[in-house]
This record gives structure tokens, sequence and C-alpha cells, in this order.
């Protein structure tokens, strides 16, 4: 049983957080530095309330954002609403409206395309690409979701914070797949240009374990734990790692150190419930992988 496999979709869903909501002032910084029409550049206060709205009256920002489509509102309006579907729960829709931005930017409608490359924005196609990738995993359409990231690398250079962001976004999109031998790539591909990153480095542990790579899993934690020796969710994968192992008493040491030093956090929670199911099976005669709530 893949029984940690849950992790890889709570973390899928959980990417909302931070690639789809987008703050209002960074919103308005890419707005600037796009070279739209002046009349579009104008309503950048007005993008700014539709946005806002989003975040707090979803409804009520998508009947706005419309109508100031219909209006003519261009790519801010139609960026809006794709943010507002998301608040709707409308993944779909909101994945195929931000890919008809991301459509529109690289045609340059609207847009001084020629202008747009030499002044380096693409790298805001780019950004419409992880949104739009990120809204097909909550959807949970992990291959669309891969596509739309493997096109917005094509916008951007290799060694930069944008890849990087996007090999992880599109491990996810192979872990939420089961192709996990696809994620270890990208992850390790992350892992080079960000190599003391915490989630890059838990991913690719989780991965490799998943797959029974148990030597490559047990490296990589080594190298985590020596950057993070108390990080809780490092400290929960290794228990699971040395429990798939056959180690039981070094799994539970593990989950019973994470508990002390984190018993409030999500990882801790897993790890109470795994003792004492551990517990029950032990108590029981059975050992078996502790049957974590939400895995596959």
């Amino acid at each position: 049983m893949k029984w940690c496999y849950a992790k890889w979709l709570v973390l899928a869903l959980l990417i909302v957080g931070w690639a789809i909501s987008i703050s209002v002032a960074a919103q308005e910084g890419v707005l600037e530095e796009l070279p739209v029409d002046d009349g579009v550049l104008g309503n950048a206060e007005r993008y700014q309330n539709c946005v806002a709205t989003a975040h707090e009256n979803s409804q009520a920002a998508f009947d706005v954002g419309t109508k100031w489509r219909d209006e003519g509102g261009g790519l801010p309006a139609q960026h809006c609403v794709a943010l507002s579907l998301v608040g709707l729960g409308l993944y779909e829709n909101a994945a195929e409206q931000l890919e008809v931005i991301a459509s529109d930017l690289r045609l340059g409608r609207g847009l001084d395309f020629v202008r747009m490359i030499a002044s380096g924005n693409r790298k805001v196609l780019a950004d419409v690409y992880m949104q739009a990738g990120n809204v097909w995993l909550l959807a949970e359409r992990s291959i669309m979701a891969y596509d739309v990231f493997s096109l917005g690398l094509f916008e951007v250079e290799a060694d930069s914070e944008q890849a990087l962001e996007i090999y992880v976004d599109r491990a996810r999109a192979s872990g939420f797949g089961g192709d996990f031998d696809l994620a270890i790539e990208d992850l390790q591909k992350a892992n080079e240009l960000s190599p003391e990153r915490a989630d890059i480095l838990i991913f690719l542990a989780t991965a490799q374990r998943l797959l029974e790579k148990f030597d490559d899993a047990a490296q990589t934690l080594e190298q985590a734990l020596s950057i993070f020796p108390d990080n809780p969710e490092i400290l929960l994968e290794r228990g699971n790692l040395r429990f798939d192992m056959g180690d039981v008493d070094a799994a539970r040491l593990d989950w019973v150190v994470l508990l002390s030093l984190h018993p409030d956090s999500y990882s801790g929670q897993i790890a109470r419930s795994n003792i004492e199911k551990l517990n029950e099976l032990e108590e029981g005669g059975h050992i078996t992988p502790p049957n974590i709530e939400g895995d596959n």
C-alpha cells in the first residue's frame, strides 16, 4: 500500500494559496510591466478592485468582471473573471480562461509583442501558464496541468527562479497522476537549482520511497535533515520510509519525536494517528502499514 500517497494530493491542493491566489500588489506590478494599450493600463485600479473582490466574493467579482470584459476590459478583465471562477470552484472553466489569456499574450493580442519580448516580460506569460497548470491540478486533470507547465518552461531561462517553481509544480502534476519517475526527474532538476529547499527534498524523498528506491530516499532525507533537523514533514517522511523498510521501532521513534516537537502541526496529527494505529496493530499481533486517513 502506497500509504503516503495522500500527501501528494494534499500538497497539490494547497498550491492554491501561493500559486493561484496572486496578491493585489503583485498583480498591479505585472500590469505596470505589460506594454498594454493606454486604455487598459488606465484601468489598473479597476482591476485591483476586481481581484480584491474575487478573494472576498467570487460571484460578485464574476458578475463585475464579466460586465467589464464585455465592455472591452481586455486581459485584466479576463484575468479577474478567471480568478473568480477559481473561487467559485469552476476549475476547468477557470483553467480554460487562463489558457485563453496565455494565448492572447503569446499572439500579442492587444500588446506590442516585440516590445514584450525585448523588455523581458515573457515571464508574465510563464506566470499565466503556471496559474493555469495549478488550476488544472485543482480540477484533478494532471495531464492537462503537466502540458501547461511544460509550455511555461519554454518561456523562461533554464536556471531562473521561475523555472525552479515550474519544475516543482510539474512534479506535483506527475505525482498527482501517479508517475513518480517523471516527478523525480523534475524534482532533481529543481534540487540542482535550489539544494536547500525543504519542500523539494520532501517531495523527492516521497517519490523515491513510493518507487521503493529506499536507499535514494534515505540519502535525500539525510540531506534534508542536515539542513532542517527538526522539520516536521521531513521527520514524518523518514518515519514512513523506515516503516516501509521494515524498521518499525525506528519509524515509531521518528513519529514520537515529531509529535513531541510539533504536536499541533498537520504532520504531528498524522504522526499521532500512525502511532495509535501501530499500537493497535501490535496489540493484535499484526504489523502492516497504517492506513493513514485519506490514503489511496
